[in-house]
């Protein structure tokens, strides 16, 4: 009995200093102590807070006198103690924080994780209590036990968040699925950033997906062996240009749209093209008008584009330049799905031409992001680009095997390192609100290896 009211009274204490009216009281200098368990013939245990210094050494002390004192109760005290003076120093550094601090990964505040530990610290007292010659290997497993419990909490606290944040919606035998590899996914991040990597990852839309259903929904770039006929068509205004500027952004100037979202479709190839013409076009004009994607997954088949199945951006231009422009988004808007080709649009902007960058030329490239936005080619097969939050991407693992077309916008330098600015087709929740920065010098991702851009 004595022992369960331990628990119960370290429990409620804890409690009460993660409560926001005990958290005022300390930003406002006051501490925080209990005169605890009135345990009087008869009564139940009461809790009573009081505004003067926290002492832990007290608390234990008045957890002692209210009962006989066998050795095992001697042993239990210093232990309850200690847990004490833990949960004060939790408390005094949310107090530091100015009740900031998050455990981002476990979905608690900083007071109610203070008392959570609080709470298990005094279970082991008590257990300690009951039995004082344990061995130590016992309280391990106990541990163990309270970490499994505990993690498994915490995983259903983040997976709630995520399913209520992202209005996700589950069929009966598919939830434990999604639950998993929603679990496999949050470690992997957490031991990503825990590795001190360039960039940081998070949990996104895509955190309830496996790597393989991600990259085959969001990719859809099908490069073709074409690097002689390439290489005849990588003469453009870009080739003329003796200075480049140190830093480019071409969203400062009036060239880029809001980010956009490609969903369940593999249509990035047609969102990098229409992101390159909007560009040229807002350049030429000084008008930015938002052009249509859907045209281009539905109409292109002839010019080897296969719609939600993959394409390439230069044939997204073959087809604006024979068809002689194309149409606004708000008049043929997405449908993220293959449909029949609307005929008869009226054209909202035209091409003349496209020019192919030289292949793996980082210095063609950055000329070429000198004339206007840019279609590149990378390799977006690892989790990195799955969960990328922010920072620049500098990994080796990323290869070369071209599979999602993105744009270019510009490139600049942050504390000595280069990179480039590029536009996403995943929604703007996704990476730097819709971009990724990714190491220049490189070619981080293939990204010089498939470049190419439109001339109005």
């Amino acid at each position: 009995m004595r022992s369960a009211i331990r628990v119960l009274a370290a429990a409620v204490v804890a409690m009460a200093m993660s409560s926001p009216l005990v958290a005022a009281d300390m930003q406002a200098g006051k501490g925080v102590s209990t005169s605890l368990l009135d345990v009087s013939s008869g009564s139940q245990p009461s809790i009573i807070l009081q505004e003067d210094n926290f002492d832990s050494e007290s608390l234990s002390q008045q957890l002692s006198d209210k009962f006989d004192e066998p050795l095992s109760l001697q042993l239990s005290k210093k232990c309850l103690a200690k847990c004490a003076k833990e949960a004060a120093k939790c408390v005094a550094r949310c107090k530091l924080s100015s009740g900031k601090l998050r455990a981002r990964a476990l979905g608690m505040s900083c007071t109610q994780k203070c008392a959570v530990h609080a709470a298990s610290c005094s279970g082991k007292c008590a257990f300690k209590e009951e039995n004082p010659f344990a061995d130590e290997e016992d309280f391990e497993e106990e541990d163990d036990e309270d970490a499994a419990l505990m993690g498994e909490a915490l995983y259903q606290t983040e997976f709630t968040s995520f399913i209520k944040r992202h209005a996700k919606q589950y069929p009966h035998d598919e939830f434990s699925l999604r639950y998993d590899i929603f679990k496999a996914n949050l470690n992997m991040i957490n031991e990503h950033n825990a590795a001190g990597h360039s960039t940081t990852l998070a949990v996104n839309e895509f955190a309830d997906m496996t790597f393989e259903e991600f990259h085959a929904r969001m990719t859809g770039l099908q490069a073709r062996n074409s690097e002689y006929l390439r290489a005849l068509n990588s003469e453009g205004p870009h080739s003329k240009l003796t200075k480049l500027a140190s830093s480019v952004d071409w969203r400062q100037k009036g060239a880029v749209t809001p980010v956009k979202n490609q969903q369940q479709c593999g249509s990035c190839w047609a969102f990098s093209a229409i992101g390159a013409v909007e560009g040229v076009h807002a350049i030429k004009t000084g008008k930015l008008v938002s052009l249509s994607e859907q045209q281009l997954v539905d109409c292109s088949r002839s010019y080897g584009n296969q719609g939600c199945n993959g394409g390439l951006m230069d044939q997204a231009f073959e087809y604006i330049i024979k068809n002689q422009g194309v149409t606004t988004e708000s008049a043929y808007p997405y449908t993220a799905k293959d449909g029949t080709c609307r005929t008869g649009q009226t054209a909202a902007a035209t091409l003349t031409k496209y020019v192919d960058v030289t292949a793996n030329s980082e210095s063609a490239l950055l000329a070429a992001a000198n004339i206007g936005p840019v279609s590149v080619a990378i390799e977006a097969d690892t989790q990195v680009f799955q969960f990328y939050q922010s920072g620049i991407l500098d990994d080796v693992r990323c290869g070369q095997q071209l599979d999602h077309g993105v744009l270019l916008v510009g490139y600049g330098t942050e504390n000595g390192k280069d990179f480039y600015v590029v536009k996403n087709s995943w929604g703007s929740s996704w990476g730097e609100g819709g971009y990724i920065r990714m190491a220049r010098g490189k070619n981080q991702c293939g990204i010089a290896k498939m470049a190419s851009y439109p001339v109005v």
